[in-house]
């Protein structure tokens, strides 16, 4: 029953939004390594806030955070594929915390896909390979996965899955 008014809206060119929008919500974009933090008042409007670059970190996009539930308000996690690391970040000061390498096993010919699911007690990150020759037809031999606890934002556990081309969190559930 609420009627939507275009004029009050705002174009974005290659950005996913995601948060809560209490009274913040961010945008991620794909080709850059940026998020930025916008406020949506009481009356309806958007007004643009801070933004924070991971550019110096070698992040290519950020548009994975869009697809990652915000961990806390003061913490949140997303990958990377090109540089093939997970990044922290805090949505509340919008400050860059820290990379965390993910060793990946050397597939020749390959290219790794990282995605990431976020869970209170772990921060699970898959990886398949696939070939970019093929059209990204062919996959890798194996999967990767590796479990990170958020206490510590070390790599706690990596598995190699032998016989799994592809891995991905399908979704994620109220429980995280």
């Amino acid at each position: 029953g609420t009627e939507v008014e275009l004029g009050d809206a705002i174009e974005m060119a290659d950005a996913w939004v995601f948060g809560a929008g209490d009274p913040y919500f961010y945008t991620a974009t794909l080709f850059e390594p940026s998020i930025t933090r916008w406020e949506l008042r009481s009356d309806g409007s958007f007004v643009k806030r801070e933004l924070v670059s991971f550019m110096i970190e070698g992040v290519m996009g950020t548009y994975t955070a869009a697809f990652t539930p915000l961990f806390a308000r003061d913490k949140s996690y997303f990958v990377d594929s090109a540089s093939a690391q997970v990044v922290v970040w805090n949505p509340s000061d919008m400050t860059f915390l820290r990379t965390i390498p993910i060793q990946l096993e050397d597939q020749p010919g390959m290219v790794p896909e990282l995605s990431i699911s976020v869970r209170q007690d772990r921060i699970l990150v898959s990886v398949f390979w696939a070939s970019e020759s093929s059209g990204w037809t062919k996959f890798g031999a194996s999967t990767q996965l590796s479990a990170i606890d958020p206490s510590t934002d070390t790599v706690v556990e990596t598995n190699s899955l032998e016989g799994c081309e592809s891995l991905s969190p399908a979704g994620v559930t109220s429980d995280g």
